[in-house]
């Protein structure tokens, strides 16, 4: 997440301190929740499924209330949670897209599109301009009926 061209929230929605960035290209974590028993160098690695780690950290993370931290050989990832902070984060007024470290890497193979770079990108512009009618909630009921279709095909076969 960038905090390139943030402005100070007019009324914030239950966000920390920590949160409110205005300037800073940084998220100060260390008041946010995380899991228990954080290890050194690994992280919050404890009861996470290797082979399902997204998904075996949902319980975790539920517990730890609407917005919590999970760090991971010295990654952090903040996970938000209900309407009014998704919605939050997702104001693309305020906040902005982040390429990561480990996304880098792959833009001279990808080239520049919406994985690839940040939001101030004039090609991130411009590629989320092209998929952006693809998302809209009446393409994504269009898809429902193909998902469930291939889904019931993947659960027979």
């Amino acid at each position: 997440m960038s905090t390139r061209g943030m402005r100070a929230p007019e009324s914030p929605v239950c966000l920390p301190n920590a949160i409110s960035l205005a300037s800073r290209r940084y998220i100060d974590s260390s008041d946010l929740p995380h899991p228990p028993q954080r290890l050194p160098f690994l992280g919050d690695v404890l009861g996470l499924n290797p082979r399902t780690p997204f998904q075996s950290s949902l319980p975790q993370t539920r517990k730890l209330g609407p917005i919590s931290v999970r760090k991971m050989l010295g990654t952090e990832m903040i996970a938000v949670s209900g309407r009014d902070l998704v919605a939050e984060v997702h104001d693309e007024s305020r906040f902005g897209k982040y390429v990561g470290n480990h996304l880098v890497p792959l833009r001279p193979i990808l080239g520049d599109g919406l994985i690839t770079v940040e939001t101030d990108h004039p090609n991130w512009r411009l590629a989320h301009d092209i998929l952006m009618p693809g998302f809209t909630r009446e393409a994504m009921q269009g898809y429902d009926s193909v998902m469930l279709e291939v889904v019931q095909e993947l659960l027979d076969g």
